[in-house]
């Protein structure tokens, strides 16, 4: 089991995919800096105009969402003072199955219903419909 925190730094992704791939670590860097350009570039391209919209971008590494966020009244929390964040951009990743899959791999979740309607997964607690039985 890992440590409760790991940053894996991304020269060791690359080490694994070239040894995984026979691809060398240089075209791997190569390819990885185009799709990030690539990627930035679709994003300005296709970027919602209206309030509320969001563009999808599909990919190998998950899904990319660009949505126009409206204005928004906020505070600075030091100052106390009000003031008016204009609209903005957010964007958010989405991570393939794939991904979630392999996190997943090797483990058990079970649940079970607790009294009073609960179900436990994991560490997790959630109401659930059925009722202890």
């Amino acid at each position: 089991m890992a440590d409760k925190n790991q940053n894996v730094p991304w020269k060791d992704v690359v080490s694994r995919v070239s040894a995984d791939s026979g691809i060398p670590k240089k075209n791997i860097d190569e390819v990885s800096d185009a799709l990030q350009k690539g990627v930035s570039t679709i994003i300005k391209e296709t970027r919602p105009t209206e309030i509320g919209a969001t563009t999808k971008i599909k990919t190998p590494l998950g899904v990319f969402t660009t949505t126009l966020k409206p204005e928004k009244i906020t505070q600075n929390p030091k100052t106390g003072e009000q003031f008016i964040r204009s609209s903005s951009y957010s964007v958010g990743w989405g991570v393939p199955k794939d991904f979630v899959d392999a996190a997943n791999s090797g483990i058990t979740i079970t649940s079970k219903p607790l009294a009073g309607g609960k179900t436990v997964t994991a560490d997790k607690e959630k109401t659930s419909s059925k009722k202890a039985g």
